[in-house]
């Protein structure tokens, strides 16, 4: 990863800050307090937020409510700027600071997330571990710190710090707490294996011993299936004899039916010939009655009368005539009455001499006498005529009448002989079937004489006896059979209930077996878990101790080789040693052949032990996360701090031997200026930062 540039507002000391970075070793120089460490802090809070030991209220300036750093990298040549703000607020009555949602853009593309979100991303981008990260929560990014930036005073706590309490900062990001961790496993899984077996164990002291109990039940199932045999005997003997009475039943059965069925035909011929004599005593009865009937009706007087007709017209036409002459007799009425009318007015106006309308004398009296005898002739020939249509009606009218009742006495007639041949047709009815009846009655007669001879019987109540017999002994058999058959049932259910048992106790021989093969299970799962606990106990974690022995000792040996490296190029005093113990990584300082504290050591070689211990563990830190992208940036926080100018002239070899593409030094010094290609010079001015960049050359 290469820094191209940083956006700084309100954070620590700075107000506004635009700076650029080259690809090459830049210096922050300036006094003490001036502001150099807040980029630092900036760059680190603009890659992952606020962390535990970077909190947002140590990063927002004092009386400002917002702040935010928006930094510019480069990965494997492809840009990202990201930008993280802070804010502060007060919530009753208390002042807080929080980290709203930042943004990252790539190819000019801006894409906003939460805080925690940019962290994973970045972590990612930058190939450092998520899980690890998310499995220990750390309060900083401890590859980041170990190998990027590590604060002055940060160092000089891991090597002031007792050896417990460095070897537990550093064995994770030296990958050596990964074994204690799958120690540590181990022994859980240990414990976790020899629970099991324990549990295992009840289980298997719960089934206890069903071996000793399946003889027992062996023998139970061997008595049962002998009384079950048993049963078997007893019921093929039932059946036996159940089928050898069935059959006698069936025979009496046949008997019975036989016997029934012709005693169905005695009585049915026996009520036939009973029936068919009632018929004929019933049918001669009525043959007497309708004879009496007939001679009756043929003795009623003739009531035909003696109407002659002299006319071959029917009722239809006489009506049809009177029907004209009713009309005819009208018309004339009608004239009649006009006609006298007419004679009236003319005697009236003959008698007054005078016209009844305009009352002037009539002049013309033989008119109106020649008028009048005209009207009194037509009116006399008027009434003939009237007078013979009033006879033909009467006499048409007359043998209406006649017709009418000539028709009704020919039907009364013809009632009467349609019914005598009625009853001559029933008589009939009735003859005919006697000598049937007399014939059916006889074959009767003959079939019941039939069935009798063949059983010997004189009469019908001895054969009726007899059936009365067979009915009982019938009975008698179906009790038998019955008996029998309740018994054989009987034997079935107890057979059944036998059975019944039978498999209970085969059900709890198989649980037995079953409990004995889960025993057996349950063994076998307990001696391979013994076997898998014993494995690790013995092997597994002595294994895992050495691996971790031998990790431990290279990464040490690794170590020491190049923190003597480091020292030995800074300090050249030949009475002074030093080494790595490799139990806790803790420096060892030899002085004339005698181990002396760090405390003792001068400014200078404190100074050179803190920078080579800081440049060992960068380049361990490396060998053990080759793919993490920050491999080639570089910060130093005052490394100088205390040197000799004999030593500080060794810092040129130091950096070429880095071999860092970019590297920030910070130096409240100016000792170092000559050795680096950029220059920036913090100030403060009125409790601000200013920076300047006052060189730039390739070295």
């Amino acid at each position: 990863m290469k820094l191209e540039s940083i956006k700084i507002k309100n954070i620590r000391s700075i107000k506004n800050l635009e700076l650029s970075f080259q690809e090459s070793t830049i210096l922050f120089g300036g006094d003490v307090g001036s502001g150099k460490s807040s980029v630092l802090k900036a760059v680190e809070f603009g890659l992952f937020g606020t962390l535990g030991d970077l909190p947002g209220d140590s990063l927002l300036r004092r009386g400002q409510k917002t702040g935010f750093v928006e930094l510019t990298f480069n990965i494997d040549g492809q840009a990202y700027t990201i930008h993280r703000k802070l804010s502060r607020s007060v919530q009753e009555g208390l002042e807080r600071v929080y980290q709203p949602e930042g943004w990252i853009m790539k190819n000019d593309v801006k894409t906003e997330y939460t805080t925690t979100e940019l962290r994973l991303l970045i972590l990612d981008l930058l190939k450092y571990s998520i899980s690890r990260y998310k499995a220990h929560n750390k309060k900083c990014i401890d590859i980041y710190r170990y190998t990027v930036y590590t604060p002055q005073e940060e160092i000089k706590e891991i090597l002031l710090a007792n050896p417990k309490e460095r070897f537990s900062i550093l064995k994770d990001v030296l990958e050596i707490e990964k074994y204690e961790h799958t120690l540590k496993n181990l022994e859980k899984i240990s414990k976790s294996l020899n629970k099991d077996i324990r549990n295992l164990q009840i289980k298997i002291d719960s089934i206890g011993n069903p071996e000793d109990e399946i003889p027992l039940k062996e023998d139970e199932i061997k008595s049962q299936k002998a009384l079950i045999a048993e049963k078997d005997k007893k019921i093929v003997a039932g059946q036996k004899e159940l089928d050898r009475e069935k059959k006698a039943q069936e025979s009496i059965q046949e008997s019975y039916n036989e016997y029934s069925k012709k005693a169905l035909e005695l009585n049915s011929n026996h009520m036939l010939i009973q029936n068919n004599n009632n018929t004929i005593k019933e049918n001669q009865s009525k043959i007497i009655i309708l004879k009496a009937e007939i001679s009756e009706k043929k003795e009623e007087p003739n009531l035909t009368p003696e109407i002659k007709l002299k006319t071959e017209k029917n009722e239809e036409e006489i009506e049809h005539e009177i029907a004209e002459l009713k009309k005819k007799d009208k018309k004339l009425t009608k004239k009649n009455t006009e006609l006298k009318k007419d004679v009236s007015e003319i005697q009236e106006l003959l008698k007054n001499n005078k016209c009844p309308r305009c009352k002037q004398t009539i002049h013309e009296k033989e008119r109106f006498d020649g008028e009048l005898l005209e009207k009194n002739a037509s009116l006399e020939k008027l009434n003939k005529e009237l007078q013979e249509v009033g006879m033909r009606l009467n006499e048409s009218e007359s043998l209406k009448k006649k017709i009418q009742e000539y028709e009704k006495t020919t039907e009364k007639i013809n009632r009467l002989k349609e019914l005598i041949e009625e009853k001559k047709d029933r008589e009939l009815d009735l003859v005919k079937p006697i000598s049937k009846l007399k014939m059916d009655n006889q074959q009767a007669e003959k079939q019941i004489s039939n069935t009798l001879k063949s059983y010997k019987f004189k009469s019908l109540e001895e054969y009726k006896a007899h059936e009365s017999e067979i009915t009982n002994k019938m009975e008698n058999q179906k009790i038998v059979v019955d008996n029998l058959q309740f018994e054989l049932i009987t034997f079935e259910k107890n057979k059944s209930s036998l059975e019944t048992e039978l498999k209970a106790l085969k059900k709890e021989q198989k649980k037995l077996i079953d409990l004995i093969e889960r025993s057996k299970d349950l063994k076998e799962k307990a001696k391979y878990i013994t076997s898998i606990a014993e494995w690790i106990t013995n092997s597994l974690l002595t294994m895992i101790r050495d691996i971790e022995r031998t990790n431990l000792t290279s990464t040490a040996e690794y170590f020491d080789q190049y923190f003597r490296e480091w020292f030995n190029a800074l300090v050249e005093e030949e009475n002074i040693e030093i080494r790595i113990d490799p139990e806790n990584f803790q420096p060892i300082v030899y002085i004339d052949g005698y181990e002396s504290p760090f405390r003792d050591m001068s400014g200078g070689e404190k100074s050179a032990l803190s920078l080579a211990y800081r440049l060992a563990l960068n380049k361990v830190i490396l060998t053990k996360h080759p793919d993490v992208k920050t491999r080639d940036l570089l910060i130093l926080d005052e490394p100088t701090d205390g040197f000799s100018e004999a030593q500080v002239s060794k810092m040129q070899d130091i950096f070429d031997n880095l071999n860092m593409k970019q590297m920030i030094i910070i130096s409240h010094e100016r000792t170092l200026d000559s050795f680096v290609a950029d220059i920036y010079e913090f100030k403060k001015l009125n409790h601000s930062t200013k920076v300047l960049q006052l060189s730039k050359f390739k070295p």
